[in-house]
């Protein structure tokens, strides 16, 4: 089955890339969120020989058998194979065979900045570099994978708009790119072309990169934000924004945050299972039933206790329970603003 999935999975990349190569891949990223349990890769057990699988506006990336394969868009040189020429073939980007991980930005075409990790912890970038999100120390685009610096060691990665998030094996937070407001946490609004040490905690576990805004949570379950606070993301009821990080609440239990760039809001879940809320709810992303009115604490998202994992699409969000059902909320045909299972385990 898992040799089937691989091959079904792999050819709708193709066919959407080939034909939908310029618009959002929403049915590849259900598909992936779907096997890796909420992450936008595909993790290698999920399936025998892919270990990585991510998808950005325009193009595709695997990593099979240890090697970097991409296709779709690439006018802007995005796809990172040294050429402008679009793709509706996979194309091997580099010819190492240690590649082990890669994330890469939602932006638009010519905004495509990619990431990927070595065997040996390095971290590799190529595309866009407008902003100096590629850590490169300039802020000259890159058309084939160029090695990050020499630290060795990186675990973890998040692409904002126009800023990225780290943490290395040693749990340290890093980021660097843009910070006109405060989004990289440096205590400053000055830009970073080269990775910067965030605070001096070494306990960070999860990071989230948003629009001029970012989000941790710490070993201990504590969650922290920082950046532009004008839409009330914070969840602590105010506008103040921060440029360093600032403890949201007084609870440790916090285990996994989502981002929803394109409405304004978070999901979030917690140890015991439950989901939560806060922030935008134009199109009822949050799952709070029928009601499209802001949210300035974290609320929680209906009775249940088994949420898995959660992701967001352009104006829907996706919940995965437990005992592997799949739910949807949102922009719904015939939704209720509620969490509605589309699919069974």
């Amino acid at each position: 089955m898992k040799s089937l999935g691989n091959r079904i999975l792999l050819l709708l990349c193709e066919l959407l890339s080939k034909y939908l190569s310029k618009k959002r891949l929403a049915i590849l990223t259900i598909l992936c969120f779907i096997y890796s349990s909420g992450k936008t890769q595909v993790s290698e057990s999920c399936f025998s020989s892919v270990a990585h699988l991510g998808t950005g506006l325009g193009n595709t990336f695997r990593i099979e058998n240890g090697q970097l394969w991409g296709l779709g868009f690439n006018e802007m040189g995005s796809l990172g194979d040294k050429t402008f020429i679009n793709r509706d073939t996979w194309v091997m980007i580099n010819p190492a065979n240690n590649w082990v991980q890669l994330t890469h930005s939602q932006g638009l075409f010519e905004k495509q900045a990619s990431f990927a990790f070595r065997a040996d912890g390095s971290l590799w970038c190529w595309g866009n570099n407008e902003f100096g999100q590629l850590g490169l120390g300039n802020k000259s685009d890159r058309f084939f994978p160029v090695k990050m610096g020499n630290a060795d060691n990186w675990k973890s990665i998040r692409i904002g708009y126009n800023h990225v998030l780290a943490i290395k094996s040693n749990g340290t937070l890093w980021a660097w790119g843009q910070n006109q407001n405060g989004q990289l946490g440096t205590g400053n609004s000055f830009e970073s072309l080269t990775p910067v040490r965030i605070g001096l905690d070494s306990n960070w576990i999860a990071i989230v990169a948003g629009f001029n805004i970012s989000f941790g949570i710490q070993a201990n379950g504590s969650l922290w934000a920082w950046g532009d606070n004008s839409q009330y993301l914070f969840g602590d009821s105010t506008k103040i924004s921060s440029n360093i990080p600032r403890r949201i609440g007084k609870l440790n239990d916090w285990t996994q945050l989502n981002l929803f760039s394109t409405q304004g809001s978070i999901l979030a879940l917690k140890s015991d299972g439950t989901l939560w809320g806060w922030g935008g709810n134009n199109n009822r992303t949050l799952g709070l039933g029928k009601t499209n009115n802001l949210v300035y604490l974290p609320t929680k998202c209906q009775s249940d206790s088994n949420w898995r994992s959660i992701a967001s699409l352009r104006v829907q969000s996706l919940g995965l329970k437990t005992n592997g059902n799949l739910y949807a909320m949102g922009a719904i045909k015939n939704g209720n603003g509620l969490a509605q299972k589309i699919s069974d385990s």
